[in-house]
């Protein structure tokens, strides 16, 4: 039997709740689609968006993290993803109307929930 030191357990745990966190926050940005827009497809598209995107740039990521510092890689995402986060949030907050990409012609519906 596998013996599993501290350093593990503590790594199979920050994965699962890091990816459980997104997961979630991914299923509810698809239902909040759903809300504002009643579109299904809409709610479709930014469901399977994410596991495309993830597809597509495997083999690059692959190549970095097989190339470059581990430490340096790491530090660079989180940096990315913090500013890209920041913009989002910025657009979303100055632009909210160009928000919601019309999908399939479809119009925006005003829910009353």
């Amino acid at each position: 039997m596998l013996r599993v030191n501290n350093n593990l357990s503590r790594i199979l745990i920050a994965k699962f709740f890091g990816t459980f966190g997104s997961e979630m926050l991914s299923f509810a940005i698809g239902l909040y689609i759903l809300w504002r827009t009643v579109s299904t497809l809409g709610m479709g598209i930014s469901l399977v968006t994410g596991p495309i995107v993830s597809l597509c740039i495997t083999p690059f990521v692959g190549y970095a993290v097989d190339t470059y510092s581990h430490k340096k890689i790491m530090i660079a995402s989180q940096l990315g993803t913090i500013v890209f986060l920041l913009l989002f949030a910025l657009f979303f907050i100055e632009f909210p109307n160009i928000y919601f990409v019309e999908l399939g012609g479809i119009d925006y519906v005003a829910c009353s929930f």
